[in-house]
């Protein structure tokens, strides 16, 4: 006998006035249902609407917006962040009237003044669009010392310091703004130092002319170098290279020098990170003034070797990244970076040899250290990885007229023309596989 599976039915519990509620008027026009919805529905309905704002306001901004606004600050947290990112989606996609990114500014200040973190942090997203749209921005410096005010919550304070970063971005960036960004690099919230530190300082920093720099926020820097909390102090450190280009010649030649010198002997791991980061641009700024100095330029090298010794997998990315400027600022031969460059050229980790391969070529026209160089290339040809094959096939065109502008001619032995010969007619993957295993014994030994 068959006996029917059981189903199970969902019996609603709403009442008869909810469910008439629910119900919408079939006439009813989009912007209509919308309007309904916002002033006399559901939860659940709302937060339909919400997540379709930008679909539906440009249909019918000036119907709509005001009952958004008053709806939105009502609304729980996941709404409010829901409507956030449709604002932002609109303001990417349409393009909008001057009145009507003036009501979305208003709705912003309105909402910023809400002490939740989700929702400061979309509604400062949104607030970052608005201010590269509109040309008139009233009150938004009063709203930023607001916000930033000592009195205010810590996440508060935050979302303001990122409202100084937009306006600087913006080239807005002067009088009562400059004078509260130099404040809050001295905060007593570690949140609000590390804010500045990681982001807002260096925006403010390409925009500002190179005497105010000096004279205004070089000082306010170099607190956030010396930082009592290991996390800002790195940052702070990183700020400070990161602006070093734009400062004077008498201060590169004087403080630039000094605390790179001292800082690069640092054994914080931290600051080795840090360093081992920004070396090539700050040896590529400075090296002319190292110059007289044999001895600072023999230390900086042999503890940028160290690096390749890491047990830290960025620091010897860093290695990797910086070494062709290394190589062609510092007058040394490729065998005195030797002994450092085969330690990372067969790293355990294949994203730091994919960074070698990227920058070999460089290597290759900069070195006369071609037979090392060429026995390097052919341990790479029988790497395992297909990472490192794909970013060899992407390169070795590149690789080969290295080679032969330093008149290596007889590279182009079978090996290489099959090599190139498969690249150019983009062939598998599996082929070229197929290709580095039928060759792995031959030599790459030029004549």
């Amino acid at each position: 006998m068959y006996f029917p599976e059981q189903q199970e039915y969902k019996i609603s519990n709403k009442s008869e006035e909810e469910l008439k509620r629910l119900t919408l008027d079939e006439n009813m026009t989009e912007i209509q249902r919308a309007y309904h919805i916002l002033t006399k529905g559901q939860q659940i309905q709302k937060k339909a609407i919400y997540s379709c704002l930008a679909k539906i306001l440009p249909k019918g901004f000036d119907q709509l917006f005001k009952v958004v606004m008053e709806e939105v600050l009502q609304q729980d947290e996941d709404n409010q962040i829901v409507a956030g990112k449709q604002f932002q989606k609109l303001l990417k996609e349409q393009q909008l009237k001057d009145h009507q990114l003036q009501q979305i500014y208003e709705l912003c200040v309105q909402i910023l003044k809400i002490w939740s973190q989700p929702v400061l942090e979309e509604w400062c997203d949104t607030m970052d669009l608005v201010l590269r749209k509109i040309e008139l921005k009233p009150h938004i410096t009063q709203l930023i010392l607001l916000l930033t005010d000592s009195s205010q919550p810590t996440i508060s304070r935050q979302t303001a310091c990122r409202l100084i970063a937009t306006m600087a971005e913006l080239k807005a960036i002067k009088g009562p703004l400059l004078d509260r960004a130099r404040l809050l690099c001295s905060d007593h919230e570690t949140e609000i130092r590390l804010s500045m530190a990681k982001d807002v300082m260096l925006k403010i920093c390409r925009v500002i002319d190179q005497e105010s720099l000096e004279t205004y926020l070089l000082e306010k820097v170099l607190e956030l170098y010396y930082d009592s909390d290991l996390c800002v102090k790195q940052y702070g450190m990183k700020l400070f290279y990161d602006i070093a280009q734009y400062l004077s010649g008498d201060e590169i030649k004087t403080r630039v020098v000094k605390l790179f010198i001292d800082q690069i002997q640092s054994q914080i791991e931290e600051s080795k990170l840090v360093m081992s980061k920004v070396c090539g641009n700050i040896y590529n700024l400075i090296h002319s003034y190292l110059e007289r100095n044999i001895q600072n330029i023999l230390l900086f090298l042999s503890i940028y070797k160290d690096y390749s010794k890491s047990k830290s997998l960025e620091i010897r990315l860093n290695f990797a990244f910086n070494f062709p400027a290394i190589l062609s600022l510092s007058q040394k031969r490729f065998e005195f970076f030797q002994d450092a460059y085969l330690i990372v050229a067969f790293d355990t980790n294949e994203e730091v040899i994919r960074c070698l391969i990227s920058s070999f070529h460089e290597i290759v026209l900069l070195s006369e250290s071609s037979e090392q160089l060429l026995n390097i290339l052919q341990q790479w040809m029988k790497h395992k990885s297909l990472n490192v094959l794909e970013v060899l096939i992407l390169r070795f065109s590149q690789i080969v007229g290295a080679f032969q502008d330093h008149s290596v001619t007889s590279l182009t032995l079978p090996i290489l023309d099959g090599f190139n010969a498969i690249f150019n007619n983009k062939k598998q993957l599996g082929t070229i596989i197929e290709f580095f295993n039928s060759t792995s014994n031959i030599s790459l030994d030029h004549q």
